[in-house]
């Protein structure tokens, strides 16, 4: 039925080496190991020595499967395919195992737990990716469209997870992208004027003194609160606090980040005798671990609630208006957009430009900007 294999390795590794025998009188031409469900390339080596080395080991697993009553003519096994539940539950996985932020992948994973319930209560528990249509993305959105900005939110996260399977091969196209979009309306950070930055300080100072360091890094070296702020250690600061720095990992850009210290913001380190930590203690906790993700916004919650009733601060300002504060600072100070954006960590000048709109300050569009 089958004559013995037998090795065809020619001396020129630009032609391909191969196991050849016939079968049924039709010839078989194998160059790799796939056929059996084995791993052997021999192809792949650099040299004839070891390419004959794996074509013998070649040799050997299709003498054995010829005798043991394999056929080059059966047909391959058909690979089940796997379910959307399936495939998300695996999404799941592979964005927890991740370096993703904290925030990134809690967004992630309460989006596929909503679908994964949208799904089993509309009795698709087996459903393939490929019969989630656009349509069934419509239907599921639907229940987030209390505003544009939740919907838009969860619109996007769902495309994201989407996305990772086109990418995997488990699905042809992205049925999120077909879906209607809602406008989101943007909150505005109102900053705070120079008048009303010293009574908010000094309320923070004496009720919630975490808060108030919190907000003078803000202002003095616009720094976010909840994933830079709340995480620094005595080792980003100098000797004499007069600087910081971040390294590439704890920047969401990448790159070193290393900026003066005010020396307001050093007399309050100074003053909380932050150069008595070790170098990894928090300079918030004084220990090793910092504060929960939530603590700065539980903080802010009821300082504002206080703040409110005495009219120190307004409706939509908030802890970020901190940022956009100084932010205004600068730029009246230096009318510099390129340094700005650099204090700020941006990638992209339009998002820097956002920061300055509580004043009026500028309103265009970096393609509205001068040519030389």
């Amino acid at each position: 039925m089958f004559t013995d294999p037998k090795i065809i390795n020619p001396q020129d590794l630009n032609q391909r080496g191969y196991i050849l025998f016939y079968y049924d009188g039709k010839r078989y031409r194998f160059y790799n190991g796939k056929a059996l469900g084995i791993n052997c390339a021999p192809n792949s080596c650099d040299t004839h020595a070891a390419r004959e080395r794996l074509l013998k080991q070649l040799l050997r697993s299709y003498t054995r499967a010829l005798l043991t009553g394999w056929t080059p003519e059966q047909e391959k096994p058909k690979v089940q395919k796997r379910s959307l539940l399936q495939l998300l539950e695996q999404v799941v996985k592979d964005v927890q195992g991740s370096s993703y932020s904290s925030v990134y992948q809690r967004d992630m994973i309460k989006v596929v737990e909503n679908f994964t319930e949208f799904l089993i209560s509309d009795g698709r528990r087996d459903a393939l990716p490929e019969k989630v249509v656009s349509a069934d993305i419509e239907r599921f959105l639907q229940q987030f469209s209390s505003s544009g900005t939740y919907y838009q939110n969860k619109r996007r996260t769902l495309a994201a997870v989407f996305s990772r399977l086109v990418k995997q091969g488990f699905c042809k196209v992205n049925p999120v992208l077909e879906t209607s979009k809602r406008k989101a309306k943007a909150v505005l950070h109102q900053a705070y004027t120079p008048e009303q930055l010293a009574p908010v300080l000094s309320f923070l100072k004496g009720e919630y003194p975490n808060l108030y360091l919190c907000a003078l890094l803000m202002y003095g070296t616009l720094l976010r609160p909840h994933r830079k702020i709340r995480l620094l250690k005595r080792r980003h600061f100098n000797e004499d606090f007069t600087t910081f720095s971040l390294d590439g990992k704890e920047n969401k850009s990448g790159r070193i980040r290393s900026l003066p210290v005010p020396e307001f913001v050093r007399e309050e380190l100074v003053r909380r005798q932050v150069g008595d930590l070790q170098p990894e203690e928090n300079i918030f906790t004084s220990s090793l671990e910092p504060f929960n993700e939530s603590y700065f916004n539980t903080m802010w919650s009821r300082a504002k609630a206080k703040m409110s009733e005495l009219r120190l601060i307004q409706p939509q300002q908030t802890l970020y208006s901190f940022r956009h504060a100084a932010s205004v600072n600068v730029f009246t100070r230096t009318q510099n957009l390129k340094l700005l954006q650099q204090l700020l960590g941006h990638s992209n000048l339009n998002t820097s430009m956002t920061y300055l709109r509580s004043i009026g300050a500028i309103q265009v569009e970096s393609s509205m900007m001068p040519e030389l």
